[in-house]
């Protein structure tokens, strides 16, 4: 992926990941800085940076138009057993390229959570909370130039229950770990396909995402009966790795259709609402 850069000497373009330069201009060199500056924007077209008509995040597997929108009702088991009931809604909002994903569990997990993102999973903003009725606060971000800024609820050691600041430097195309089902159900999946990218949390920082596209096989659920592609994830944290196994709809607009959490936990699709 060629990307535009700057610096005291001039402009350049470059190509990760052996930073091979190429076309090096001094800053005087106004001709041929011209020339190089619309090569490089022509580049940036196709890597995605704010402004450009390529996908937000520089990912052209991630497109939130490949979604269905609507509110989707899941049945939460665990060991055979109910623990409750989720409800993800997946909304464009007006007048803008812009998708919000929010999603209310009641039960065992109860939580409530909201990210805003670009239609290429940029993210703009996220805030999570936990408990029913009068809710308690974990996270509220905002995402902006390579930034991300607000408060975390530490909820576990010596510091938990201590609400901290957070500003953290994040890189291009990083995406909300509350959103990577759906990062990995908006991509251009293909049976075999295997894919990366990064997840930011507030608790546990940047975190590295191997995605695996298995075969397409049919699944029933209370909703009804899909051609599914089963895809395995394993988001790889400093301190451990958790794996998760979706099933999304072969077609698009897709829909998750079953999600199988690292704690045994499943949830399947129960009904679609617009």
């Amino acid at each position: 992926m060629w990307r535009c850069r700057f610096g005291a000497q001039g402009y350049w373009a470059e190509r990760p990941p052996n930073g091979q330069r190429f076309g090096k201009l001094q800053t005087g060199q106004r001709g041929r800085m011209k020339l190089w500056m619309m090569v490089c924007l022509a580049s940036l077209q196709f890597t995605g940076v704010p402004g450009s008509t390529g996908p937000a995040n520089g990912h052209s597997k991630f497109d939130a138009h490949r979604l269905k929108r609507g509110t989707f009702s899941y049945r939460d088991r665990q060991d055979k057993g109910d623990i409750g009931q989720s409800k993800i809604t997946v909304e464009q909002i007006p007048g803008a390229n812009t998708y919000s994903f929010s999603t209310v569990v009641s039960g065992k997990f109860s939580q409530r959570w909201r990210v805003v993102t670009t239609s290429g999973f940029d993210p703009i903003s996220a805030n999570l909370s936990f408990g029913e009725g009068s809710r308690t606060p974990a996270f509220d971000l905002n995402y902006a130039a390579g930034q991300v800024t607000g408060f975390v609820v530490d909820r576990k050691g010596p510091t938990g229950g201590t609400k901290r600041r957070v500003k953290d430097a994040v890189p291009r195309g990083i995406v909300d770990q509350r959103l990577d089902w759906a990062a990995v159900t908006a991509s251009d999946l293909k049976a075999g396909g295997a894919f990366e990218f990064d997840v930011y949390d507030p608790s546990s920082g940047i975190s590295h995402v191997e995605v695996h596209v298995g075969e397409v096989q049919s699944l029933a659920v209370s909703a009804g009966d899909f051609e599914t592609f089963p895809v395995i994830y394993e988001i790889k944290k400093r301190t451990a790795s958790d794996r998760y196994r979706v099933f999304v709809t072969k077609e698009e607009p897709r829909i998750l259709v079953r999600e199988e959490f690292p704690d045994g936990t499943q949830s399947d699709l129960a009904s679609i609402a617009p």
